[in-house]
């Protein structure tokens, strides 16, 4: 999304703002991935999307992504805490239900983290997919048939509000896509959420054979034009094997796009 304002104020918020993120995800033999994020075009109104992909020593892979509520640089200060802490407990937690909830515990003693939404995802190799969710809007899997299933993410409430921590979890094959992303993406005024839900599957679906960094680029750029809020999206393709290589490729990263 091309930005208008380019005042000097709104620059340093986008420059702390990419400080912040991560500009690169882990290489990781069994889960192809991509992720993007483009900020609001308006001035401060920048919000505290984030995403985060964590390969963890037991060859367990985290996906992160969450949305601090409000826009400005109390939300962005806010959204690198959180972003901080997640990656930290996603390290040492055994379940996405339990990295939640510490999240939650951090969440509630850290000021404007009222209503912050969050969606932990842990992938161990199988089919089998867990994840916990706080508030945010469902993952997508898009098979390679082009069907799209959103996940039921329980009705958890947002973080600080100490909602039901148990585990869930969804199948994913070899080559299907799962999606994360924040609010900004599917939501537009006088819209149902659902409907843009559907949109992006559809337009993900569409886009199924090309590569998961081919896949971010397309979709950020076809939905900026209508957007109306912050977007951060986070495309997972399990291949489900570490290669023969993998311990070299540790080291190997994914340019992740950032625009504003």
């Amino acid at each position: 999304m091309a930005d208008h304002d380019t005042t000097p104020e709104r620059n340093e918020l986008l420059r702390l703002q990419r400080l912040l993120l991560p500009a690169s995800l882990p290489a990781i033999g069994c889960t192809q991935a991509a992720a993007g994020y483009v900020a609001h075009n308006h001035a401060f109104e920048l919000g505290g999307d984030w995403y985060d992909l964590i390969d963890r020593p037991d060859d367990k892979v985290v996906a992160v992504i969450g949305d601090v509520v409000g826009h400005g640089a109390e939300q962005i200060s806010v959204m690198g805490q959180l972003r901080a802490a997640a990656n930290a407990f996603a390290r040492v937690c055994s379940t996405p239900a339990e990295i939640l909830s510490m999240l939650e515990e951090f969440a509630a003693e850290l000021p404007d983290a009222d209503m912050t939404t969050a969606q932990v995802l842990m992938l161990d190799g199988s089919r089998r997919i867990g994840l916990a969710s706080a508030g945010h809007p469902p993952p997508l899997v898009v098979n390679g048939d082009g069907d799209v299933t959103a996940v039921d993410s329980g009705h958890r409430a947002p973080l600080s509000l100490f909602g039901d921590g148990a585990d869930q979890s969804f199948e994913a094959g070899v080559g299907d896509l799962v999606v994360l992303y924040t609010d900004g993406v599917v939501e537009r005024p006088g819209q149902v959420i659902d409907k843009g839900i559907d949109e992006l599957g559809a337009f993900i679906s569409e886009h199924r054979s090309k590569s998961v960094s081919e896949i971010v680029d397309a979709t950020l750029e076809h939905f900026a034009g209508a957007a109306t809020d912050d977007m951060a999206l986070l495309v997972l393709r399990p291949v489900h094997e570490r290669s023969d290589r993998y311990r070299l490729q540790r080291k190997q990263t994914v340019a992740v796009r950032i625009a504003d």
